[in-house]
């Protein structure tokens, strides 16, 4: 009798290893869902992002600005480091426009 036994277990453990398997294939979908969604939802920030034209002030960088200036006050500027403090005020803009953005304007 104990090969009945035997055999009922294994239908058995088989049984729940399949509906195991189906419960983790159903996380699993629930998963890529909500992927998907996402995906999408970022894509069409994207395009939204993307139309945004850039203002003309913008379109040439600094240049134009900073080639008007004599060379001794462009070599005072960038030995006191004034490019990398701009470049760390924009990421800070960036950032807080970015946080807004996220938050809905709330934080």
């Amino acid at each position: 009798m104990q090969w009945l036994s035997d055999k009922i277990d294994g239908l058995l453990s088989w049984f729940a290893e399949g509906i195991k398997q189906i419960f983790l294939a159903i996380i699993d979908l629930f998963k890529d869902i909500f992927l998907w969604i996402f995906d999408a939802l970022l894509t069409g920030v994207a395009a939204v992002i993307s139309v945004i034209p850039v203002p003309d002030f913008m379109a040439h960088g600094f240049t134009p600005l900073f080639s008007s200036l004599p060379a001794p006050l462009i070599y005072l500027l960038v030995q006191t480091g004034v490019p990398q403090a701009i470049s760390v005020v924009g990421v800070g803009v960036i950032f807080r426009l970015t946080r807004k953005l996220l938050t809905l304007g709330q934080w």
